[in-house]
C-alpha cells in the first residue's frame, strides 16, 4: 500500500508527466563539401562571388582554399569610367533642346548643365532658337504667304490691279503695302530689306489724305506709333536742353550767399538720418547743376586767394597749389612740389622748374602761345641772364600774400 503511495507521489513530480507536445527538430548543420584542387582550377577564372555560388561554399572558403593551395588572385575587373565630357563635344549638341542633348551624350539634363558650368557655357543657346523654331513650324502660312507676295501670284495680281484704279487718287506708292495683309506685309517687307529690293515708296506711312481717298486702306498702327514716339523723343529732347541752358544761366546770376544756401540744402538732406527717404524729394539734375556751379566759383575764388583744399603733406606748400595747378594742373602742381620737397629737382639748381614756376603765377602769359614754348622761352632767358627769376618770382609770389619756397634742400647751380 505504501509503495503504491509513493511510486504516484514520484511520478506527480516528474518535469515531464503531463507533456504531450512533440519534440523539436533537430537543425541538421550543413553538410561539408569536400573541395578538391581540380574543382578550384576549374573556377579560377571566376571571381570569388562567382566561385563560391559554382562550388556551394562561402566566399571565405574560396577565399582561403585558394590561399592554402597558392592560387593567384583573379585581378579586379572594373569598368572603365568614362572621362568628363569636353566642351566641343557639348557645343555639338547646340542645336537640340538639353533634354535631346543629354541623351545623346548618354548623361542626364542636371549633369549637363553641371558640365556647361564648369567648362564655362552660360546659356544654352538652343532655349531661344528652339522656341521660334517652334512658332514657326506652328505657322504653315508664312513661307507660303511670303512666297505668294513675292512671287507675283494671286495676291501680287490683286496690289497691281489696286495700284492701277488708285492712281487717279494719289495713293500709287501705298495700295501694294496696305492690300497685303499684315501678316504677309511685315514679312514680304523684311525679306526685300534683306535682298536690297525694298524702295523708299514701301516705308511710307500713310497719312490722313490717303485713308480718305481709300477707305479700305488701314496703315499699320505700329509704324504710326513709332513716328509719334520719335516726334515726342525729339521735343523732349529740345524741351530738357533749353531748361537745362535757363538754370544754368539762373544760377550763373545768383549771388554767393544764395549759392551757398541751397549747397546747405543739399548738404543737409544728403548728411541727414534719413538721407535715403529724402532723396525723392530732390531734383537730382538741379541739384547737379548747384555743386557744379558752385566748385567752379571755387575754384576761381581760391586760385585767388591761395587756398585751393588740395594738400601735398605739407601744410607749407599748401598754399602754392592754387596757381600751379590753375596752369599746370594739380598731379603735375603737386609733383612739382614733391620734387622740391626731397630737393631732387627746385627752382634753385634748374632754370625749367623755375620757368615753370614763373608761367604758373603769370610772368609774361600769353594765351595763344602753349605752354611748352612758353617754359622753354623762359627757360632760355634765365640761363643767358636776361632776368632775374628768383627776384620776378619773388614779386609775384608776393602779390598774392606769400613768399618763396624754402631754399635748404640744395644750392643753386646757376647765377640767378
Amino acid at each position: 500500500m505504501a509503495s503504491s503511495q509513493e511510486e504516484a507521489r514520484q511520478e506527480e513530480s516528474h518535469p515531464f508527466a503531463e507533456v504531450t507536445a512533440e519534440r523539436p527538430p533537430v537543425r541538421r548543420r550543413r553538410p561539408r563539401v569536400h573541395v578538391t584542387r581540380e574543382s578550384l582550377d576549374k573556377v579560377s577564372h571566376l571571381s570569388l562571388r562567382a566561385a563560391a555560388a559554382v562550388l556551394g561554399v562561402s566566399r571565405t572558403t574560396v577565399k582561403k582554399l585558394r590561399h592554402d593551395n597558392n592560387l593567384t588572385p583573379i585581378p579586379i575587373i572594373r569598368k572603365s569610367k568614362k572621362s568628363a565630357i569636353t566642351k566641343k563635344e557639348i557645343t555639338a549638341t547646340f542645336h537640340l533642346q538639353q533634354a535631346d542633348a543629354a541623351k545623346v551624350l548618354n548623361i542626364c539634363t542636371k549633369t549637363l548643365r553641371t558640365r556647361c558650368r564648369e567648362v564655362g557655357i552660360v546659356r544654352w543657346p538652343s532655349k531661344i532658337a528652339g522656341r521660334h523654331i517652334q512658332e514657326i513650324e506652328h505657322t504653315k502660312d508664312v513661307q507660303a504667304l511670303v512666297d505668294e507676295v513675292m512671287g507675283g501670284s494671286k495676291l501680287n495680281r490683286e496690289a497691281g490691279q489696286q495700284k492701277q484704279t488708285q492712281a487717279a487718287d494719289g495713293a500709287q506708292g501705298r495700295a501694294k503695302i496696305l492690300q497685303v495683309p499684315q501678316k504677309a506685309r511685315s514679312n514680304s517687307l523684311l525679306a526685300a530689306a534683306m535682298q536690297g529690293q525694298t524702295s523708299r515708296e514701301d516705308l511710307v506711312i500713310p497719312t490722313a489724305q490717303d485713308a480718305a481717298d481709300a477707305s479700305q486702306l488701314t496703315p499699320n498702327p505700329l509704324e504710326l506709333l513709332l513716328a509719334v514716339v520719335n516726334q515726342l523723343l525729339e521735343f523732349f529732347g529740345e524741351e530738357m536742353k533749353k531748361r537745362n541752358d535757363t538754370l544754368k544761366e539762373d544760377l550763373t546770376k545768383k549771388g554767393d550767399e544764395e549759392l551757398y544756401m541751397e549747397c546747405l540744402d543739399v548738404h543737409e538732406i544728403l548728411y541727414s538720418p534719413d538721407a535715403k527717404t529724402r532723396l525723392l524729394d530732390i531734383d537730382l539734375g538741379k541739384a547737379m547743376n548747384v555743386l557744379a556751379e558752385a566748385r567752379s566759383r571755387l575754384k576761381k575764388c581760391v586760385a585767388k586767394n591761395a587756398q585751393l583744399p588740395f594738400t601735398t603733406g605739407c601744410d607749407f606748400y599748401d598754399s602754392y597749389i592754387p596757381a600751379l595747378s590753375l596752369t599746370l594742373g594739380e598731379k603735375l602742381a603737386q609733383e612739382l612740389l614733391r620734387l622740391h620737397m626731397i630737393g631732387m629737382v627746385t627752382m634753385y639748381n634748374n632754370p625749367d622748374f623755375l620757368a615753370m614756376w614763373l608761367v604758373s603765377f603769370g610772368h609774361d602769359k600769353r594765351p595763344l602761345e602753349p605752354l611748352r614754348e612758353s617754359i622753354e622761352k623762359l627757360s632760355q632767358k634765365i640761363v643767358d641772364g636776361e632776368i632775374n627769376g628768383i627776384q620776378q618770382l619773388s614779386t609775384l609770389l608776393s602779390a598774392k600774400g606769400l613768399e618763396l619756397p624754402m631754399q635748404k634742400y640744395a644750392k643753386p647751380k646757376f647765377d640767378v
